[in-house]
């Protein structure tokens, strides 16, 4: 059993489904985020894409960006260049795709694999023993039905239902910082879209993202 269908969660799903092996995922929303949310996909990602045959949909669906430029007022203090690993890699870029369409490029994969994941259901207690796991699982209808798994993976984010109920730190720092994020679309090109930009001010720092179909991520 895999729980989460975020990008992780079906990519997990993906993998399997490529070695023959059955799972089931579930997820508690009604289906794939509608927010960008994460929009960087870098080339080790496109690499484990093309193991599933996914590279070309994630590309043809989001904007490669060649540059990352950092600027300071009007001017540009240095940049990273990605075509610096042309030769390690065939994605020598960071691909802007918003997270609600690689998660959306994933489900349909699975979907067609006739593999979908199980929507509003619910993870509500697992006990685990030497031969395996027993899941308890509520549905949309509210019922909860009892399944026995050789694994569980916990794919369901920080606040991990999996994580917490085996007592497994989630490591790092929750930051006192807001965040703001807009996305316009751009009239025109007024802004070079073979890099993504960050503006560093005294007192704060603006991130100006190109993403497909000319929409601009601030």
């Amino acid at each position: 059993m895999i729980v989460g269908a975020g990008p992780t969660g079906l990519t997990a799903a993906a993998f399997l489904a490529k070695q023959n092996i059955e799972f089931d995922l579930i997820d508690s929303r009604a289906g794939p985020v509608n927010e960008s949310r994460a929009l960087g996909v870098h080339a080790r990602t496109l690499e484990f894409m093309s193991m599933l045959g996914l590279d070309g949909e994630f590309i043809a669906a989001g904007h490669p960006t060649r540059y990352m430029t950092f600027h300071r007022g009007a001017r540009k203090l240095f940049k990273l260049d990605f075509n610096s690993i042309a030769g390690q890699t065939a994605y020598p870029y960071m691909l802007v795709l918003p997270q609600s369409k690689s998660e959306r490029i994933l489900v349909d994969h699975l979907t067609r694999l006739g593999l979908a994941p199980r929507w509003h259901s619910v993870l509500k207690n697992f006990s685990q023993d030497e031969t395996g796991v027993t899941a308890y699982i509520v549905g949309a209808d509210g019922q909860v039905v009892t399944r026995r798994y050789s694994y569980l993976i916990g794919c369901d984010g920080a606040g991990s239902m999996v994580r917490t109920s085996l007592g497994i730190d989630f490591e790092g720092e929750t930051y006192p910082l807001r965040f703001l994020l807009s996305e316009v679309k751009v009239g025109e090109d007024a802004i070079d879209r073979s890099s993504s930009h960050v503006f560093m001010g005294n007192k704060t720092t603006v991130a100006v993202i190109p993403q497909p179909e000319g929409v601009y991520a601030f």
